[in-house]
């Protein structure tokens, strides 16, 4: 991934990153000369380092050559551009179609796309055809990236008492909570910045914010070297599902997790430990129902589900765990018996991972879940079918309580 550095100064985000894709002629032969002819037309910056009667004489590969050149002076460029290259570059491939497609369709909106573009070509016409809606696609594609969570259920309410995007009084209120904590913790001053979207059922927060602040030695032009203090931008993420009146949170740091906790709990919730119950995933069903408990019956979705691996440990000795790794642990049980070891009835399962076969994909991804609240997908658009399958499985601890209730009840 190319580097993307946030610099906080004056409370202005300014944004430094190295341009991959767009300095390389192969990839500007991709969107073609006409797209791009254009595509300068509506960047005076760009224009204005460019020469038209120098581009009439060139042959197509002198113009993708200069182009490259002209865009590999990345420091000379000012950061919108620079951040606008960047985008482009993200959403031209073929996931990147996907979103911004489904981005046009919801918002209803007609974009013109040229008969046979390829996907950077594509990426390129949404941006000149609607900026605002390339953003917001974008925005979308870089939530869908994170995939680790920790999460965090409410045990009091059956439904969570906000359902909808906040209006910006709420979420200054929210920023200046957090600027507070980030301020007594050395990571800045009037940084923060919520940015929140509703993706299906669910509320997306992307918290924007100051890091530690840093020093780094850079080298220039003649062979100098020079020392940079900035302080970096950091992006964390808290989604609120308004369907299981949980949330989970991405976020680098304990002290930030809690911090995003209590805050969404105070200000959508009026409590801050309303998001406080952490029992959320059992792992018990492996014990209990062996393989039968990964099969993908009745889930349109998946087709098949291997446990690769698999860790226990005992409460009363705290450190001391058995970690089991196999190709197909329960495969490899029915083969070697006793020689494999097995979960103890007085231990506890604490972690398990997966691969999961889905229907649009040959190869398999993996799904890590750890007791008692964390979940790492490998991408974050399986989660609603990784969730169905945990709730019919019994891997959710309100489900698995429930069905148990169940069970006592009819005996």
């Amino acid at each position: 991934m190319s580097l993307k550095l946030g610099v906080f100064q004056g409370g202005v985000r300014i944004i430094h990153m190295r341009i991959k894709r767009f300095t390389k002629p192969a990839f500007l032969r991709q969107i073609g000369r006409g797209l791009l002819i254009r595509f300068l037309d509506q960047l005076p910056v760009l224009r204005g380092r460019s020469n038209r009667a120098d581009e009439a004489k060139q042959t197509d590969d002198e113009f993708f050559v200069s182009l490259s050149r002209l865009l590999m002076a990345v420091e000379d460029l000012p950061p919108d551009l620079t951040e606008a290259i960047y985008e482009i570059e993200a959403m031209a491939n073929e996931e990147g179609q996907d979103r911004l497609e489904k981005t046009i369709a919801g918002a209803g909106t007609k974009i013109t796309i040229e008969e046979e573009s390829t996907c950077a070509e594509i990426a390129l016409q949404v941006w000149m055809g609607n900026r605002r809606l390339f953003a917001r696609a974008y925005q979308e594609s870089q939530f869908a990236r994170v995939s680790s969570f920790d999460y965090f259920g409410c045990g009091n309410s059956p439904q969570p008492p906000w359902t909808g995007i906040p209006d910006r009084t709420i979420l200054s209120q929210m920023e200046s909570n957090l600027d507070a904590w980030f301020k007594a913790h050395n990571r800045g001053e009037r940084t923060t910045r919520i940015v929140a979207v509703l993706i299906g059922a669910e509320i997306w927060f992307q918290i924007c914010h100051g890091s530690t602040y840093t020093r780094v030695r850079t080298t220039e032009p003649g062979g100098n070297v020079s020392v940079q203090h900035f302080r970096p931008a950091k992006d964390d993420l808290v989604v609120l599902n308004t369907t299981r009146n949980e949330i989970r949170i991405h976020a680098r740091s304990a002290g930030e997790r809690t911090l995003y906790q209590q805050t969404w709990g105070r200000h959508l919730c009026g409590d801050p430990l309303y998001f406080s119950e952490r029992r959320c995933y059992t792992l018990e069903p492996l014990r209990l129902d062996g393989a039968s408990a990964l099969r993908p019956d009745g889930i349109t979705g998946i087709t098949k589900i291997i446990l690769r691996e698999l860790e226990w440990g005992w409460k009363s000795k705290p450190g001391e765990f058995v970690r089991v790794r196999a190709e197909d642990y329960f495969k490899a049980r029915d083969v070697l018996g006793s020689q494999l070891p097995t979960i103890p009835e007085t231990a506890t399962i604490l972690g398990a991972i997966f691969d999961f076969y889905f229907e649009s994909s040959i190869k398999p991804r993996k799904v890590h879940i750890r007791c008692p609240n964390k979940l790492k997908l490998s991408r974050r658009c399986d989660a609603t079918l990784v969730h169905h399958w945990m709730k019919e499985r019994g891997f959710v601890v309100k489900e698995a309580e429930e069905l148990y209730a169940k069970v006592m009840a009819s005996a």
